[in-house]
């Protein structure tokens, strides 16, 4: 086009470049600083579209003058005339018609406007006429177009507000071209600048007014929507705060009962104001008619065991000074003189400044635990006393029983060297019944010496590994008999006698040997594990085993299990394993399961500081 108007191709690619500038740098500008197509939806976006179409139809304005001015088709002195024109016809045709493009290229964003087909088509009519008599007659009130355009804006929207003042454009330019209207001038460059500035005028006020209207639309759907989510939640938060209401009068009413069931009373004192709030279950604790009398920190000091107010007001003022919870028994005498026995617990709050404002806690009546308390420890120190005498009679009838002992063991040898020179069988198996009752009951009292003193802790320090040594020693001929193998793993140094250890290791693993599984060298291992202040040692072996429900069955005394029918012993082996443990501070328990074995558990306190490795014994077998 360019081309043949101005005849020359290096003045209309200049021009054609300046027009590609133009849009190019427009369409950058408006998506990078005014929401690109969305700059018509408030006013603040129409203001900044129309700021931003200033230098870019100012650069196509000024590349195309330049063109023409080199290439000897535009006189230096009409360039700033001609510049301006072209300008402004460039700025008003983008003012113009990019918001119509714009704006019916895009989804429609709000309802139709009821009856609006009748509206627009009066609309229409009397816009037109409106701008053919200002434009095509001598009516010089040009702004006689504006309330047609207000209407667009605010009934039509942003559609109608450019559909309008493009309308009313046309037929203002056609007007002025016939020389008609208020801008007509002897000039018609002066006449198009006029109107120009004109039509750009009123359509910027058209689109902000309607991107204002469409605007205040927005929010006030915004407030409705948000009015309607705000009634929705207070409905919502009424009728919680009604359940919570319920909830609560049942919680109390729970509470009550369980306070009742329980007799724990609770409370809460107002210090600024002196006023002690009390539950109806302290009420009754306290022997009075709930809500009958108002407490005050003074009336309840009053109920106090007078042997317990001073020790009771000194825990209440330390957790004021400084302790927030506090925890003490107190005894309170009752209207009728009854004392009752009360475990209170509560804890301070305190305000900003940090000054204590309020007091809040329990008082449950444990005066039935404390007389239960008491006659437990009162029986407690009967047994204790009962099993000391019982002790200190096994042990004296056991060792008054062994010089008799003694005296039938001598006769009896003296009775079987005598047996041997005589041929009767029925004397001699006779006799052998009485030999072994005798050695039987021997090893009986033994075990019984034995268990009389094994609950007495055992003073001194030894190595583990030598008392298990020894009691290896003792069962040399057991071990040498049955094969056994004995596998000692590194063992520590604990606090206990070196005489109970090697026989507490002895009765282990000797009852490892008696109960051995038939068709098996017995295997026995022994180690040890460090627990905290203890060290716990583990005897297992792969014996005969017993039914889990045994487990505890074991440890009792003079109990055997049905499975240890033709095993000689006393019954005393574990039990005396099991005194001499717990007289350390320790714990012995045993894991088996019939056929697979047994595993002997027990702790004894370890040595302070813990050993090391390198100084625990290395391991030993047999």
């Amino acid at each position: 086009m360019n081309l043949t108007t101005t005849g020359a191709v290096a003045t209309s690619a200049g021009i054609a470049i300046g027009n590609t500038l133009e849009a190019v740098i427009g369409a950058e500008l408006v998506n990078r600083f005014a929401a690109g197509s969305a700059s018509f939806e408030r006013p603040q976006g129409v203001i900044r579209f129309a700021a931003l179409m200033v230098p870019a139809t100012a650069i196509s304005a000024s590349v195309g003058l330049f063109s023409l001015w080199a290439g000897g088709l535009a006189e230096s002195s009409r360039m700033l005339v001609v510049w301006l024109t072209w300008f402004l016809g460039d700025l008003g045709g983008a003012l113009i018609f990019t918001p119509l493009i714009v704006l019916w290229s895009r989804k429609a964003g709000r309802r139709p406007v009821p009856g609006g087909a009748l509206e627009g088509v009066a609309l229409a009519v009397i816009l037109g006429v409106i701008a053919w008599v200002v434009f095509h007659g001598n009516m010089p009130a040009s702004f006689a177009v504006l309330p047609p355009l207000v209407w667009a804006a605010l009934r039509f929207g942003r559609r109608g507000a450019a559909s309008a003042a493009v309308a009313t454009s046309l037929i203002a330019l056609f007007g002025t071209l016939q020389e008609g209207g208020p801008f007509a001038q002897d000039s018609i460059n002066e006449s198009l600048l006029m109107l120009q500035l004109f039509v750009t005028v009123i359509t910027l006020t058209a689109l902000v007014l309607a991107a204002g209207t469409r605007e205040r639309q927005r929010v006030e759907l915004d407030l409705m929507r948000s009015r309607g989510e705000l009634e929705e939640q207070v409905r919502k938060r009424t009728a919680s705060l009604a359940d919570a209401v319920e909830k609560l009068q049942k919680s109390r009413s729970v509470l009550n009962d369980a306070q009742q069931v329980a007799h724990i009373g609770s409370w809460e004192w107002d210090i600024l104001a002196n006023k002690v709030a009390w539950s109806d279950e302290l009420y009754r604790i306290y022997g009075l008619e709930p809500e009958t009398v108002e407490i005050t920190y003074e009336s309840y000091i009053a109920r106090v065991h007078p042997e317990d107010c001073e020790s009771v007001a000194s825990s209440i003022r330390a957790a004021l000074e400084g302790n927030e919870d506090f925890e003490f028994e107190e005894r309170i005498t009752r209207p009728g003189g009854e004392v009752r026995v009360l475990q209170s617990k509560g804890y301070v709050i305190r305000d900003e400044s940090g000054l204590p404002r309020r007091m809040i806690g329990t008082c449950h009546d444990i005066t039935e635990r404390k007389r239960d308390e008491l006659e437990l420890e009162r029986r407690m120190d009967e047994l204790h006393r009962s099993n000391r005498e019982l002790s200190m009679l096994s042990y004296a009838a056991s060792h008054d029983l062994k010089e008799p002992l003694r005296t039938i063991v001598s006769n009896v040898q003296l009775i079987e060297s005598r047996l041997r020179e005589i041929n009767e069988p029925e004397i001699r198996r006779s006799a052998g019944f009485v030999f072994e009752g005798v050695r039987r009951m021997n090893e009986l009292i033994d075990d019984l010496l034995e268990y009389s003193i094994a609950d007495r802790p055992s003073a001194g320090e030894v190595e583990s590994s030598q008392a298990m040594a020894d009691a290896v020693d003792r069962l040399k001929s057991a071990i040498q008999e049955t094969d056994a193998r004995i596998d000692v793993g590194p063992l520590p140094r604990v606090v206990v006698g070196q005489a109970r250890l090697a026989g507490l290791f002895q009765n282990l693993l000797s009852n490892s040997i008696k109960y051995r599984h038939d068709g098996r060298v017995p295997e026995i291992r022994v180690s040890a594990t460090r627990e905290g202040s203890m060290w716990r040692f583990d005897v297992a072996d792969n014996g005969r085993g017993f039914d889990p429900d045994d487990a505890e069955k074991v440890f009792v005394i003079f109990e055997r299990l049905n499975a240890d029918h033709g095993v000689p012993g006393t019954g005393l082996g574990l039990a005396i394993c099991r005194r001499i443990v717990e007289a350390q501070g320790g714990r012995i328990w045993a894991q088996s399961e019939p056929g697979r074995g047994s595993v002997f558990r027990f702790t004894l306190p370890a040595v302070s500081p813990q050993p090391s490795q390198e100084s625990v014994p290395s391991p030993i077998s047999a």
